[in-house]
């Protein structure tokens, strides 16, 4: 996500969509957060988590966790103009034309030219939340008070932070 809000500087455009497949649904959070619910998930703090036991679960079985922000936010709607907000100018061109005109970028002067092969990738758009394939956090946030109580990226000032520590 750095280098392609960074593409911005030297191509000015960033596009309307997260990936090529067109999805606009974010669920990110602060890596503290993640730290910390893998902490709560863990159970190597029990104060913070429940037992599994008294779930009803057995103890020798594996758990798996989805560990994705359970609060989502639009690329478009509300990153984008974040990030206008916090003093980037950009215009909001489509997945392609961003694509196109950071193909025709040299690496030294915008480093997210790099991953053009993976940017490439994501215009396929299998997968994730954009094929309609969701991610059930339930479980996540009954076991973690860290992830029942992460904020979206995209509330307070923590775009103007990420964009300060990016550029």
């Amino acid at each position: 996500l750095p280098l392609s809000v960074r593409s911005s500087i030297s191509i000015g455009v960033l596009p309307d969509v997260y990936s090529g497949g067109g999805q606009d649904k974010c669920r990110w959070f602060e890596a503290d957060t993640l730290a910390e619910s893998i902490i709560d998930l863990s159970g190597l703090e029990s104060s913070s988590t429940k037992s599994r036991a008294t779930n009803g679960e057995k103890e020798n079985e594996p758990e798996i966790f989805n560990l994705v922000n359970p609060k989502s936010f639009s690329w478009k709607n509300e990153l984008l103009p974040a990030l206008k907000a916090a003093g980037l100018s950009f215009k909001v061109e489509s997945w392609e034309e961003w694509l196109k005109k950071l193909r025709e970028e040299d690496t030294e002067k915008n480093p997210s030219r790099k991953l053009l092969g993976f940017w490439e990738a994501q215009g396929n758009g299998t997968g994730g939340e954009s094929s309609g394939v969701g991610f059930e956090t339930g479980s996540s946030e009954e076991r973690s008070a860290a992830m029942k109580g992460t904020k979206r990226a995209v509330d307070g000032d923590m775009v103007g932070k990420m964009v300060a520590d990016w550029m």
